[in-house]
């Protein structure tokens, strides 16, 4: 939801690596897998609260090994278990998916309204905030 309002606004739309196929950061990753240098300093007990390792997995390109990113035995990363579920290739030949949506709304930004259009915004109660374009 968050970056379909983003996509909509004024400005640079900024995507950040797998938004648009709705890859989750690997929050799992053992103390064994980790290769952040801040969180291996930080020790056994404390590098998950400082690892940037969860959002620096393997793109997830296909349901292949290793999620299609690496055909060697492994990658410097482990890669997400949900890799054959939510990869590029499943969402590029599904009828409907997060990528799909994701590129319709590339199209949409392109349009003359949200390009070179006005903006307001208006919080119409505790509730509802409403952008009008």
């Amino acid at each position: 939801a968050m970056n379909m309002l983003m996509m909509t606004l004024p400005g640079i739309g900024i995507t950040y690596y797998g938004e648009e196929l709705g890859m989750v950061d690997y929050r799992d990753i053992s103390w064994n897998d980790t290769v952040d240098q801040p969180a291996c300093d930080a020790g056994l007990d404390n590098y998950k609260w400082v690892s940037r390792d969860p959002e620096r997995t393997p793109m997830q390109w296909s349901d292949e090994k290793n999620a299609g990113f690496s055909t060697g035995d492994s990658t410097w990363l482990p890669v997400h278990p949900n890799y054959q579920e939510l990869n590029l290739l499943t969402q590029q030949e599904a009828t409907f998916s997060h990528y799909k949506v994701y590129q319709s709304l590339i199209k949409l930004r392109q349009s003359r309204v949200l390009r070179d259009g006005t903006f307001t915004a208006q919080a119409l109660n505790r509730q509802v905030f409403a952008i009008k374009r």
